[in-house]
């Protein structure tokens, strides 16, 4: 900037001559054949639409299968998981059992008893 001699932006040399800056500048809206004809624009700019296609494709697919993870896991949950009113339930009817079971046994001890008396 301090020294515009060292830029180049003359054709022929000249001070006010500014075709190069300008052949420059029409770069960006030239096909080239390098870029299949297309623009340095245009191909920067499918550059940046297909980065932002696949980028809102990854985000949907993430976001899909984490509500597919989330889905799993309670499905998961209500097979395996442990339900505390059915264990209480199932704690009630196993005490109930044994308590019964513990009647039978009192009674046919008692009977035991009462019959070894009866035989003396």
């Amino acid at each position: 900037m301090s020294n515009p001699q060292k830029l180049a932006a003359a054709k022929n040399g000249n001070s006010g001559d500014n075709q190069t800056a300008r052949a420059i500048a029409a770069l960006e809206n030239t096909p080239l054949g390098s870029l299949n004809g297309a623009s340095l624009a245009s191909s920067y700019e499918g550059m940046v639409s297909d980065i932002a296609t696949k980028t809102s494709t990854a985000s949907a697919n993430a976001e899909a299968a984490s509500v597919v993870v989330e889905t799993l896991q309670a499905q998961r949950e209500v097979l395996s998981g442990v339900s505390l009113d059915e264990e209480a339930i199932n704690l009630m009817r196993y005490q109930r059992a044994f308590q019964g079971a513990a009647r039978v046994v009192t009674v046919v001890d008692e009977l035991m008893n009462t019959m070894l008396a009866m035989v003396r």
